[in-house]
């Protein structure tokens, strides 16, 4: 025997193997298609002024809308935004500058704002962060009561408040609570900044929870147009190949987005490639034949990694490989700062 009705009740719905098996269960809604569905977390971190909040709100108009943009084609659900650092009149002209971008009509669109920390609506005046049990409810019976499919939270910094995060534990309510959204069948994206070396800030356990990650990058050309940067994947649990999930540039312009997907992964393909027939026996080499930096080397092999096209150890492999193919004896080319970006 398995287990007893009453344990049963207590933990929840157990099944035999062949009953998992046997049962029929459908896929997920794809709620941002196709690399996020109904059920899973995401996350988006990255410098201040890179464009977090813009990608936020885009996505989340998308998910609204059932628009197609950004490598990416909403649902058309119902969404709830909970931003906790702009202003509302930021927020409304950022809003108005996407949707028109978006060419979306915002009459009947299913997306409600919850400005926390500095909207001064009357009916949001005692909404309590999402550190405080009370935030945490509230937001749980909306989602519930109201339908919603997809939860932006903008940013984990101003709504979480956690003190150190560095500590695991600190995240543990939060964690719970994203799992609580993720059973009610919503979609979440939260919002994160970097730390100084270019990874997403704090404890592993941010990370631990997520189907995807995402990480903007600004380019050169985000110092005369902040909204201008690179999105790479460095998780993708669901192994999701896809033009967005491969890496591309992103530019937001007068006329909407501009999306370059050849910036990224045409080199990041190539670099794949010539790697495989060993021709690199290091990222300083690597970098050179392909005109990019030892850095960007070690993004393009992070982001391999992520999106499960290659294991932990290929790079190592190949280069050891392509160095036992030229007889020499020390692949060492890669210096301790290029290899430790993520």
């Amino acid at each position: 025997m398995i287990s007893t009705q009453d344990t049963a009740k207590a933990i929840g719905v157990t099944f035999t193997l062949q009953e998992l098996l046997d049962k029929p269960i459908p896929e997920p809604e794809p709620i941002l298609s196709p690399w996020l569905r109904a059920g899973e977390l995401g996350m988006i971190h990255a410098n201040a002024g890179v464009g977090k909040t813009l990608v936020a709100q885009t996505l989340a108009i998308i998910a609204a809308s059932g628009t197609s943009a950004f490598l990416t084609k909403g649902a058309g659900v119902p969404v709830l935004y909970i931003d906790g650092e702009m202003s509302a009149k930021e927020f409304q002209n950022r809003s108005r500058i996407i949707s028109e971008s978006l060419e979306v009509d915002p009459i009947g669109l299913p997306l409600v704002s919850a400005l926390v920390a500095s909207c001064p609506i009357d009916e949001l005046e005692d909404f309590p962060f999402l550190d405080e049990p009370e935030g945490r409810d509230w937001v749980v019976s909306f989602v519930r009561e109201n339908g919603i499919r997809f939860v932006v939270i903008d940013n984990i910094r101003c709504l979480a408040r956690v003190e150190d995060e560095n500590s695991a534990a600190a995240f543990a309510d939060f964690n719970s609570f994203l799992s609580q959204l993720a059973a009610l069948s919503c979609a979440v994206l939260t919002v994160h900044h970097d730390n100084r070396h270019g990874s997403y800030s704090g404890s592993t356990a941010l990370l631990t929870p997520l189907s995807i990650c995402l990480h903007l990058r600004a380019t050169s050309a985000s110092q005369a147009n902040n909204a201008s940067f690179e999105v790479l994947t460095t998780k993708n649990r669901n192994g999701i190949s896809c033009e967005f999930t491969q890496g591309f540039s992103a530019e937001l312009t007068s006329r909407g987005w501009d999306i370059e997907t050849e910036a990224v992964s045409g080199v990041m393909e190539q670099f794949r490639r010539r790697a495989e027939r060993f021709e690199f026996i290091n990222q300083t080499e690597a970098a050179v034949a392909l005109g990019k930096t030892a850095r960007t080397i070690s993004r393009y092999n992070a982001t391999l990694v992520a999106s499960e096209v290659w294991d932990d150890d290929t790079w190592s492999e190949l280069t050891t490989k392509g160095l036992k193919l030229r007889g020499k004896p020390d692949a060492s080319g890669d210096s301790k700062e290029d290899a430790d970006i993520y």
